[in-house]
């Protein structure tokens, strides 16, 4: 009987707490818990299987579904562009993360240089770090590109986790993890589940700066070694944080100046767009493309996309 009893005991006491964490993380959830919980619930593409544009892959996590309903059948986001090349017309691949596919760059390219001489092909991939856009990359055939350029983004050195919706499982997708099922009832009932889900998504995010520079150097090389054997022409644009560069936490900084020795040791022709930040921070330019999120500082605007084409034309950069 006292063994009973020391049992409900400790149960009872065990459900108290289990009940006060509960009502504490509804009451003041932490940082890690919301953001978490705002990428689980948004309606960003690869959650929504109607929309088709994403597949789990065994290696990636996830790539884009091809033919379907963003991305061709040569794996690049839809175009008007014929599949032969004009004979008088340089054809530009371009690769990377969100950065890419949103395309602010792009557009600043386009308007700059113009239609009449390039074809701008768009295969950026949201939330692909070095590594999966390297694979990706070499998947892609058919494009008869002459020159690929890669927006390199200073959190292509972490493994962005994403919540995927396939069929009617969800899943937490971490490229070189195992993927994790998120029961449905469990999720809406527990925030202390919630946060499991979330600090398993932010270990997965969280590697030493060593194996993250380790896995950004092979990504590149092998970005490098693909444009080699294809014989076209690779080139990288650097993407700051954007923010005041002095205020950058030292592990942006150490990211920075990582990239910076590695494109330098690999060989590959790059060009450094943070000047163009300081300079439109200067003159008071929206540099963000989600102006109303100050926390979230890793998309730039349609101005500075502009501005950056216009920058790398005073470099002499040619597509």
């Amino acid at each position: 009987m006292r063994v009973k009893r020391l049992f409900l005991a400790g149960l009872l006491g065990l459900l108290t707490l289990v009940f006060a964490a509960e009502l504490a993380l509804r009451w003041k959830p932490p940082v890690m818990l919301q953001r978490f919980d705002t990428g689980a619930e948004g309606n960003g593409p690869q959650l929504d299987p109607e929309l088709r544009v994403h597949t789990l892959d065994p290696e990636l996590g996830y790539r884009p579904i091809l033919s379907g309903a963003a991305f061709d059948r040569f794996g690049v986001k839809h175009n008007d562009y014929a599949p032969a090349k004009p004979a008088h017309k340089t054809r530009l691949l371009f690769i990377g993360d969100s950065v890419t596919h949103r395309a602010r760059i792009i557009q600043g390219l386009r308007q700059v240089f113009g239609e009449d001489d390039y074809e701008y092909w768009n295969a950026g991939v949201e939330g692909y770090n070095s590594f999966q856009t390297s694979r990706y990359y070499a998947s892609l055939t058919g494009i008869a590109e002459d020159h690929t350029l890669l927006t390199f983004h200073l959190n292509d050195f972490t493994v962005t986790p994403i919540t995927f919706l396939e069929g009617d499982t969800r899943m937490l997708v971490r490229a070189g993890h195992s993927n994790l099922k998120i029961h449905a009832t469990l999720y809406d009932a527990s925030y202390l589940y919630r946060l499991y889900l979330a600090r398993a998504a932010h270990r997965a995010g969280t590697i030493p700066f060593e194996q993250q520079t380790a896995m950004v150097r092979e990504g590149l090389a092998d970005i490098r070694n693909e444009a080699e054997e294809r014989g076209v022409r690779l080139s990288v644009f650097i993407l700051p944080w954007f923010e005041t560069p002095e205020t950058w936490r030292p592990g942006i900084r150490e990211r920075y100046d990582a990239v910076q020795t590695l494109l330098e040791e690999l060989g590959i022709e790059h060009f450094d767009l943070t000047p163009v930040l300081q300079e439109a921070l200067d003159d008071g330019l929206d540099v963000l493309e989600l102006v109303d999120d100050p926390d979230y500082r890793a998309h730039p605007s349609l101005e500075f996309g502009l501005r950056a084409a216009r920058h790398l034309q005073r470099q002499d950069f040619r597509p």
